[in-house]
């Protein structure tokens, strides 16, 4: 089954009142359930007055990206709050409307971040498909899956647009939707942004129905935009003959001695391997004002139930490797 949405917030009350022929009863029976409750009345009045807001403050190409995204969002939640097999269905709905539309309220008010000299939009997409197993997932008999991706508004140069390209192609875009029992989430947050260098940290989720838990995996993605676009190599930053994987490891494993308790350390094989390994990978390397951040994922270090520690080394411990001119503060 699809859903066709075509989303015109400015010339209708409701965010789904635009759902289209064989879909249109399930739309208009969530429309009802808006209509007819005060507190969800004033959060679809709240979600249109943010949305218009936004694409007042967006280029033509930006808004039309975000306008992309809000339709999906629409027939996502017209399908996973639809009537369900319970006992209250109207009770249901109003649930997970409030839900959603809270959600969707947060994620327009950050919709637009400015670093430096770029102005940085949020691009997602939403859908949902029948699960085998109606029992379990984040909306019992729906697979879920968002995607989110940053994108340079107004780009002025090749190199950004290129950017653009990059960013859009390591989120997926939102183009896999097939998979109908596992919950599936990609989302990003910025580190450094200036004139020569953007990172972004990503993080993928998932669940797979009927599953103990969920889990998931964290990257960073550093792309140098000068001389020439490049995925951020070592000598980006540090001197090519300073022993600079040697520090860098030192550093992380005395801190992960120093962090990780000594019944947990170290559970999988050698941390003197493991940290020499994190250290000299740049994906591994979450730069941010202060410093170089490790993220660890899941089971690196221990159990899914120990949550492994953040680390940051600070530029100040790394000055004397670094190049006379880096890319950081």
């Amino acid at each position: 089954m699809r859903v066709f949405v075509v989303v015109a917030f400015a010339a209708s009350p409701t965010a789904l009142s635009h759902a289209e022929t064989q879909d249109a009863r399930t739309a208009s029976s969530l429309e009802q359930v808006l209509a007819t409750d005060a507190a969800l009345s004033v959060l679809d009045f709240k979600l249109r007055d943010s949305y218009e807001f936004a694409l007042s403050r967006l280029s033509v190409q930006g808004k039309a990206f975000i306008e992309e995204g809000e339709a999906s969002w629409v027939k996502y939640i017209s399908q996973i709050c639809r009537a369900s097999e319970v006992d209250d269905q109207t009770a249901w709905s109003k649930k997970c409307l409030a839900k959603e539309y809270l959600g969707r309220i947060l994620y327009l008010k950050d919709l637009i971040i400015t670093r430096g000299a770029f102005q940085f939009i949020s691009v997602d997409r939403n859908c949902a498909h029948k699960a085998s197993d109606d029992n379990t997932g984040s909306h019992p008999g729906w697979a879920t899956h968002h995607w989110a991706w940053p994108r340079i508004d107004r780009p002025q140069t090749p190199l950004t647009e290129r950017w653009n390209q990059l960013a859009a192609d390591a989120s997926g875009r939102g183009e896999d939707c097939e998979d109908a029992d596992e919950d599936t989430k990609m989302s990003y947050g910025f580190g450094l942004a200036n004139a020569r260098l953007i990172s972004v940290d990503w993080s993928y989720w998932f669940y797979g129905h009927g599953a103990a838990h969920g889990n998931g995996t964290s990257y960073t993605a550093t792309m140098v935009l000068s001389p020439e676009l490049h995925a951020l190599r070592p000598e980006d930053l540090f001197r090519p003959e300073a022993p600079r994987h040697e520090r860098l490891g030192a550093l992380l494993l005395a801190e992960l001695r120093r962090t990780v308790p000594t019944d947990q350390f170290p559970l999988y094989g050698d941390f003197n391997g493991f940290a020499a390994q994190i250290a000299s990978d740049p994906t591994r390397w979450a730069l941010g004002m202060e410093g170089i951040t490790f993220n660890f994922n899941r089971y690196e270090i221990g159990p899914y139930v120990y949550n492994p520690p953040t680390i940051t080394l600070a530029w100040s411990d790394l000055k004397d490797i670094l190049i006379a001119d880096p890319p950081v503060p």
